[in-house]
């Protein structure tokens, strides 16, 4: 039997909505996205230990996965823009 053409995706799913402090809840925990996807869906696939963050055509953003309740990731970069406003 032939493996299959396209890649199967062996991670977790979540299509969470960017808040207006430029981050998503993931079970519990808080990620920061780039301030430029507020009020959009982003796809999560949380692989072991790193989630991916997407939309349909990009990468956006890469976190290891927090293991804590109600933590928080932020990385600073995701926020520059802003900041230079």
């Amino acid at each position: 039997m032939p493996l299959p053409e396209e890649p199967f995706e062996t991670g977790r799913m979540f299509t969470p909505r960017v808040d207006r402090y430029s981050q998503i809840t993931v079970r519990t925990n808080r990620y920061s996205v780039p301030v430029r996807l507020i009020g959009k869906r982003v796809r999560v696939v949380c692989t072991h230990p790193i989630w991916w963050f997407t939309t349909r055509t990009w990468k956006w953003a890469r976190h290891e996965r927090l293991i804590d309740k109600a933590g928080c990731r932020l990385d600073l970069e995701h926020y520059l823009k802003a900041l230079i406003r």
